[in-house]
């Protein structure tokens, strides 16, 4: 089998693997970005390698290397560009519910002057000593 048929049939090969596995990483935005980049850099490697031996028959296998690797660099960036284009976007975290306040005991009050007098009733100015009120915060 040549070289540009093993290419082929390679390339041909990732993109039946990739595109088969589309279905499973829709959903998932990280590992669609990822796919869409190799396969971009397969795509490109690909073409670049190929392209090489045609355009340069005697660039020998270092020249077709290279030129796959330039490929591969540049189809994965490009890939990559058309993943986030394509791809879904991921959800931004859902903030954690707002904490449950504590339950504070109500606060009492009493007014005592009518029942524990502090002075005598018989005056204003006794009057005036028992008009109090006590108030007890909840614990």
């Amino acid at each position: 089998m040549s070289t540009q048929r093993t290419v082929t049939a390679l390339t041909a090969l990732a993109c039946a693997l990739a595109t088969s596995g589309c279905a499973a990483i829709r959903n998932d935005p990280v590992n669609c970005k990822l796919a869409t980049g190799l396969l971009g850099g397969v795509i490109g490697g690909t073409a670049t390698a190929v392209g090489t031996h045609e355009v340069d028959p005697g660039s020998g296998d270092r020249g077709i290397a290279i030129g796959a690797a330039i490929g591969w660099v540049a189809g994965g960036l490009i890939g990559l560009g058309v993943g986030y284009a394509v791809c879904p976007k991921e959800a931004p975290a859902e903030p954690p519910p707002p904490a449950e306040p504590a339950a504070a005991a109500p606060a009492t009050g009493a007014g005592r002057g009518e029942w524990k007098p502090v002075a005598s009733n018989d005056g204003e100015q006794g009057h005036a000593q028992n008009r109090r009120g006590e108030i007890h915060p909840g614990s």
